[in-house]
């Protein structure tokens, strides 16, 4: 069996004999061909990004969005409200509670 019959079909893999193991290199600049390392050729420059593309000005801003009051709007503003003052009336009672009476 040569060494090129051992790669698979991408060559990314080579068999060992029992399993198969990555052909790059930890560091990826090389290949096992079978036999020895063979460093890789450079990847070609990534081709600039089309005109049609281009990001929006760095002083775009995101259209802003209208706030609508909806039926459930003042209800829940009330209960938020009340629910802070019984909190506000909980923690100012609470310590005089716990402390018992002053002797």
């Amino acid at each position: 069996m040569s060494g090129a019959a051992r790669l698979s079909a991408d060559g990314l893999f080579y068999w060992d004999g029992s399993r198969w193991i990555s052909a790059l290199s930890p560091d990826g600049r090389h290949r096992w061909d079978g036999t020895r390392w063979v460093p890789l050729e450079a990847a070609p420059a990534a081709a600039p990004p089309p005109p049609g593309f281009a990001s929006p000005p760095i002083r775009a801003t995101a259209p802003r969005a209208i706030r609508v009051a909806t039926s459930w709007t003042k209800p829940l503003q009330m209960a938020v409200a009340g629910l802070a003052a019984v909190e506000a009336v909980w923690y100012l009672i609470v310590p005089f509670w716990l402390a018992g009476p002053i002797a």
